[in-house]
């Protein structure tokens, strides 16, 4: 990862009230699920500290970013490079859904091609597909972002092969594969 010895101990010596290294961003997330950030800043009222920590990543060519909120961006398990900023305080609640597929450009929705593909119910480790509308995921708590992508492909690849149709994916995939 980018963060070195000395870019942590740079990190350090700004005045950050609170900075954690190699921390999950998976509660910040919509989804409930990502990898871990290089370095995780909650943001705190000093906005100087702020000022400075942008400045200092400007100057390093670190990415500093915040975690995405979007329930239909996926954080990779291998997480997120440079510096994630979250707000103060307890993280939100996440709604731990999403959908899969984006609506196939024919006179069936997708969620009706999943059902017909026997898809609605099913589950893979901690992702589970919702019974009443098969175009949508459920962490149940402890998924990872390639339980949810093998699903996705698997349930892809049924459809395909029932139906002659392609799904296109409506998750957008963020931060580091960790099989790289």
């Amino acid at each position: 990862m980018s963060l070195n010895k000395d870019r942590r101990a740079g990190l350090l010596a700004i005045g950050l009230t609170d900075l954690r290294f190699d921390e999950s961003i998976a509660p910040w997330t919509a989804l409930g699920i990502g990898g871990p950030a290089e370095a995780l800043v909650v943001q705190d009222a000093d906005d100087d500290a702020m000022q400075l920590l942008r400045r200092w990543c400007r100057r390093e060519r670190l990415t500093l970013t915040e975690p995405p909120t979007d329930p239909q961006v996926l954080v990779r398990d291998g997480g997120i490079k440079g510096v994630v900023v979250v707000p103060a305080g307890e993280p939100p609640e996440p709604n731990r859904t999403a959908r899969l597929f984006l609506e196939p450009r024919l006179p069936i929705s997708s969620a009706q091609l999943l059902r017909d593909s026997g898809a609605a119910g099913i589950r893979l480790r901690g992702v589970r597909i919702d019974p009443s509308d098969p175009n949508l995921v459920i962490n149940e708590g402890e998924a990872k972002a390639h339980d949810v992508v093998a699903l996705q492909a698997w349930l892809s690849s049924q459809v395909a092969q029932r139906t002659g149709v392609e799904l296109e994916s409506a998750l957008t995939l963020v931060g580091i594969d960790p099989k790289r």
